[in-house]
């Protein structure tokens, strides 16, 4: 029955699916389950029946494709998964269907070239990953291929930028960068981002 505008129990650490079924009830703003490391059976089923706009489980070190599933179908504007650092391609292709407004998975640190597409035309409307590695032609065609003007995109990991890469994406893309680890760009970069007419750039 509580009305708030946050329900935060990220000390809550284990939740069995009847537990969760009462949680879905809330109608806040925002649930807040960071506690949790995995969930039990059902219970992502159960969460997903909620009625919070947004939905956290920032804790979560790995996600079945059953649960991810299950997740997806969650009537929220946003998922946040920050903890997780890999995803299986078949939990991946489950997540990348995901309806809502903002799917954040910014604690990745890998994503395969069949991911990073999976992402790149994802229906959510904003999508927050860290990292692709390698940061390669490969990946470079796929950001270069999408069309989707407000996906932001942290490129954590990423501790030097190539020119050449960096000119390939800035032609295309027009959604969000950020390079939160590279320790410097040099004068070449720097004009190239200077004319890039992208959402956001964070350095």
């Amino acid at each position: 029955s509580f009305s708030g505008l946050t329900l935060d129990l990220r000390g809550v650490t284990e939740l069995s699916p009847v537990q969760a079924d009462g949680l879905a009830r809330f109608a806040g703003k925002r649930l807040r389950l960071d506690g949790l490391t995995i969930l039990t059976p059902g219970v992502a089923s159960a969460l997903a029946k909620g009625d919070a706009q947004e939905l956290t489980l920032n804790g979560l070190v790995e996600l079945t494709a059953t649960d991810a599933n299950a997740l997806i179908r969650f009537r929220g504007e946003a998922i946040s998964l920050n903890g997780l650092t890999e995803l299986s391609d078949s939990a991946a292709l489950a997540l990348s269907a995901f309806g809502g407004r903002e799917l954040s998975l910014q604690g990745m640190r890998h994503l395969s070239e069949s991911q990073t597409a999976q992402f790149l035309n994802a229906r959510a409307h904003m999508i927050w990953i860290s990292a692709f590695a390698p940061f390669g032609a490969a990946v470079v065609g796929k950001l270069a291929q999408a069309s989707r003007r407000n996906i932001g995109i942290v490129f954590t990991g990423v501790d030097t930028v190539d020119l050449s890469q960096l000119s390939q994406i800035t032609k295309a893309w027009r959604g969000g960068m950020s390079f939160p680890d590279a320790p410097e760009l040099s004068d070449d970069n720097l004009r190239v981002l200077t004319r890039w007419r992208g959402r956001y750039l964070r350095l």
